[in-house]
């Protein structure tokens, strides 16, 4: 199957800028996995819902994707991410989709400064 990168990432970081727990857990794959830039790793969709349900009650992000690059199924997405208290940070996403177009592993890269 092929999957349509702008489209899917579309509905992914829309859910997330819409603060949908469930829409965005329903992405992965019921074993997938989210790979942090601290090195946390997340996995199966239960796990992920409750992290995204902390994530958007502490400290909320609002991604915009800059750029998608992919082939087959995988793709990499540059993001511009406004954090609380206004601060900016740019952010790589690299995803992985399994036959049915659920993200099967997303590892996120994030600098580490913060423009205001």
């Amino acid at each position: 199957m092929a999957i349509d990168f702008e489209q899917a990432l579309q509905a992914y970081f829309g859910y997330i800028n819409a603060r949908d727990v469930k829409n965005v857990a329903a992405m992965y794959a019921p074993d997938g996995e989210l790979i942090l830039h601290t090195g946390q790793h997340v996995t199966g969709r239960a796990a992920l819902s409750e992290f995204f349900q902390t994530l958007f009650l502490q400290s909320p992000p609002a991604p915009r994707v800059v750029n998608i690059v992919g082939a087959g199924r995988q793709c990499a997405a540059e993001l511009r991410v406004t954090l609380p208290g206004n601060g900016e940070t740019s952010v790589a996403d690299f995803f992985k989709f399994d036959d049915d177009g659920l993200i099967t592993s997303l590892t996120i890269y994030a600098t580490e400064s913060v423009r205001t």
